[in-house]
């Protein structure tokens, strides 16, 4: 309970995953997974866009925004 760095078990994006990547509430899809460096450090998608692992934590982020979600997502915040 009193460790700090806390780490947990993740599971890393595949080759051939289905992504979308999205931020305060709107998504977008980014096609498919097509390469994960050895070190689980960057993920790059079908459309071109390369996600960076966030430290060590289960968040790859793009544009220091935009985070990786698996599975096919098109929506649009409703609020804005």
């Amino acid at each position: 309970e009193y460790v700090s760095p806390r780490y947990d078990v993740v599971l890393p994006p595949v080759v051939g995953d289905k992504v979308s990547y999205g931020f305060n509430g709107d998504f977008y899809p980014a096609g498919e997974v097509t390469k994960v460096s050895p070190s689980f450090r960057t993920v790059t998608t079908s459309c071109g866009k390369v996600f960076r692992r966030r430290k060590n934590t289960s968040v790859w982020v793009n544009d220091k925004t935009w985070c990786l979600v698996a599975g096919v997502h098109d929506r649009r915040n409703p609020e804005l």
